[in-house]
């Protein structure tokens, strides 16, 4: 009786879930990361993804938000066709740094906690690996790999940069650059 009675539960809720749960559902769904309570725990930035779908584009965009901490007050920061994410807030807390492939890289990128037009801190010939503000708001660490060398540049550029595995591996190293006192890189 117990297998009868598992076997029917189980039968109804595939069921359910076949008549709930579709992939255009699915594809509805805005799934939500990279959540950083700000230096006063008075607000978060945090980001979200969700697919696009539209003719010839199918693909997962991320953006940042801004909320309060309380989860009200949602304002979008940032939009585009490319993604933005791994936000990190300035010491003061007026800035909101990230990184975005806006530019053809991924660089670093700053918006104003409060909004506005986002700025570009690096224009990197390589994408930008995680990074993280100092303490005292004044440096940003980054990891990257080395700047390609013009001959392996010229390659990428004619579709010629193929590559063996394991074959003169690219090694990321660590890199800092200066902020000017309004967040800026110099």
């Amino acid at each position: 009786m117990r297998k009868i009675v598992f076997a029917v539960l189980l039968a109804a809720g595939a069921a359910f879930c076949a008549e709930v749960w579709t992939p255009q559902l699915a594809l509805k769904v805005h799934s939500v990361s990279s959540v950083v309570p700000s230096p006063d725990g008075k607000f978060v930035v945090y980001a979200q993804s969700w697919a696009e779908m539209e003719g010839e584009r199918s693909e997962t965009v991320t953006h940042l938000f801004l909320a309060r901490a309380d989860g009200s007050g949602e304002l979008q920061l940032t939009r585009g066709e490319k993604s933005c994410d791994q936000p990190q807030w300035s010491p003061d807390g007026k800035w909101i740094l990230f990184l975005s492939s806006r530019g053809g890289k991924n660089d670093l990128w700053r918006i104003r906690a409060d909004g506005g037009e986002a700025e570009r801190l690096t224009e990197s010939k390589v994408d930008l690996g995680g990074f993280k503000v100092s303490p005292d708001g004044k440096q940003v660490a980054f990891l990257a790999p080395d700047p390609p060398l013009p001959e392996k540049e010229k390659a990428q550029k004619e579709k010629r940069d193929f590559r063996v595995i394991d074959q003169e591996p690219e090694d990321h190293r660590l890199w800092l650059i200066p902020l000017e006192a309004d967040g800026k890189g110099k």
